[in-house]
């Protein structure tokens, strides 16, 4: 008896639903003799499309050349499985989500729940970006890459809005319908932003009309009601809305977005809806902005106090396995067994991978307990690092061609001209550092030899910048013991002071779990 060694798939165009993404094929489970029907001695596989390739050439390799009725060409039309399984209404629902997502706003009620109460109490990696700048606050994210993509996505939104206005059939009007929808989610939204708030007593002025109820704002954007308007032989008005909507804003909008406000009541009135609709959206993400930053303002020693039980609590019911801490410390500890924690936090913002392969150090993982600083400390505070020891390496050797000069005129004068070069330009630094041009090249390429981890003075100066740190991490200042300057006194310190910060807030959430480790591996060596 044979099994499962013969593959028949349903090639019938009727039976195909391409929309789903599950594929299923028959494989035979017996095979009496040659001349049989293969329809008849089948069981049904379910499988991912694209694990197709893989178990189409398994079956090939097998078959005999009589029995070959794999066809590959037939592999867009293969029957696919209903939505009677858990898997399959997830995946229809997320399809149905991307196509609503594609004729959604890009200011839209989802995009702005970002900034209501519930996301900004809930947020832990807002209450350690609130710890390094206290005066943070929201605003609209178009920086960089993300920022043209969102603009570009944004302006072909309002551009397939402007050609459902101006030419509108049944397949267009759903971009009209989706937007009015939006449009009441996020006005209803509006209607009580400060309710809940996690200290009873504190309350803000908000003026949204009290006559105006939730009810009424579905009432009033009538997807159907507005749609019947755009029929052909029908009068497109939106006056009474226009005003009602008006209205509201105008009592909720900053004073310094009033210009907004007339610019959407312009529009409105010389009937350019697409503009105005435009407008109406950016003035309640201004208000959005505007609630989410009082409350910031307001709630900013709330959020630093409760973020140390609220980040534990969210450990807890997150994490089962901490091999990353146990590994992290015991690599510090390895390293350094005065002040493993410390030096464990300071030298994951020292080691780049250059370093650990040239002074042949062990790496060590990062731990999960400081995953909200991850960012903060692989990206900002490593390059305030690297940049100080490459400004301390410069200065080495200009201390040398300046032995009269003074350290504090040193700091005052050359390090101003350090902030306009780049590092990597050794021909800029060596003309900085030296002004006779027959020693120029000695000096390029002095720098280029010394500025990589693999020299000897690079490895003195970050050893002595690795004790500094870690010394000021841990005490809050720095260690007179060591007197002898390396001309970034103030670089080290405004480091130290950022790395306190975050061993600070971080022990006071892990200091018990950091223990417990610590006793662990104690009791387990001896």
């Amino acid at each position: 008896m044979l099994q499962d060694h013969y593959a028949k798939i349903n090639t019938n165009p009727k039976n195909c639903n391409c929309d789903k993404l599950l594929v299923t094929y028959h494989t035979i489970v017996s095979l009496p003799n040659k001349s049989c029907q293969l329809s008849q001695f089948y069981k049904t596989h379910y499988i991912w499309p694209h694990c197709w390739a893989t178990v189409v050439s398994q079956y090939h390799s097998i078959l005999k050349p009589h029995h070959r009725h794999v066809n590959i060409r037939y592999r867009r039309h293969f029957k696919l499985i209903g939505s009677s399984t858990k898997a399959m209404r997830r995946l229809q629902q997320q399809q149905q989500r991307l196509k609503r997502k594609r004729h959604t706003p890009p200011i839209n009620y989802e995009s702005l729940e970002e900034l209501s109460l519930r996301h900004l109490f809930q947020s832990i990696q807002l209450r350690h970006d609130l710890l390094f700048d206290p005066y943070l606050s929201f605003r609209p994210n178009h920086d960089g890459r993300f920022g043209r993509e969102k603009w570009s996505k944004a302006e072909h939104y309002w551009k397939q809005l402007y050609v459902a206005f101006l030419r509108p059939h049944k397949s267009s009007l759903v971009w009209i319908k989706t937007m009015i929808q939006e449009l009441a989610r996020i006005l209803i939204s509006l209607i009580h932003p400060f309710k809940n708030l996690p200290i009873s007593g504190a309350s803000f002025c908000w003026d949204w009309p009290s006559q105006v109820t939730a009810q009424e704002v579905y009432q009033v954007l009538d997807p159907q009601l507005i749609l019947q308007q755009l029929k052909p032989g029908t009068v497109f008005q939106m006056d009474s809305q226009v005003n009602w909507l008006t209205f509201i804003l105008s009592a909720l909008c900053p004073i310094n977005s009033r210009n907004q406000l007339e610019l959407m009541r312009n529009y409105f009135s010389q009937k350019k809806y697409v503009k105005a609709l435009k407008q109406c959206f950016q003035l309640l993400e201004i208000i959005k902005l505007d609630c989410a930053n009082r409350v910031l303002r307001h709630y900013r020693y709330y959020l630093l106090a409760t973020c140390a039980s609220l980040e534990y609590k969210s450990f807890i019911s997150q994490y089962s396995s901490i091999e990353t801490v146990v590994q992290w410390l015991k690599g510090s500890w390895q390293r350094n067994p005065e002040q493993p924690y410390y030096a464990g936090l300071v030298h994951l913002v020292t080691d780049d991978e250059e370093i650990i392969r040239d002074l042949q150090l062990d790496s060590l993982p990062f731990p999960v307990t400081l995953k909200y600083d991850q960012k903060r400390l692989i990206n900002q505070f490593r390059y305030d690092f690297q940049h100080m020891m490459w400004v301390a390496i410069v200065m080495t050797a200009y201390r040398h061609l300046n032995v009269e000069m003074k350290t504090t005129n040193l700091s005052a004068c050359f390090k101003q001209q350090l902030k306009e070069i780049k590092p990597v330009s050794f021909s800029q630094l060596s003309q900085v550092l030296c002004q006779d041009k027959d020693k120029l090249i000695f000096w390029e390429a002095w720098l280029s030899h010394n500025l990589k981890p693999s020299s000897s003075l690079f490895q003195l100066i970050y050893r002595r910048v690795c004790q500094q740190l870690i010394y000021f991490t841990q005490h809050g200042y720095r260690c007179s013991a060591n007197s002898q300057s390396l001309g970034i006194e103030q670089e080290i310190e405004s480091l130290g002071k950022k790395l306190k910060m975050v061993a600070d807030l971080n022990l006071d959430t892990f200091c018990g779990l950091y223990k417990s480790i610590v006793l662990y591996s104690c009791e387990k060596q001896q």
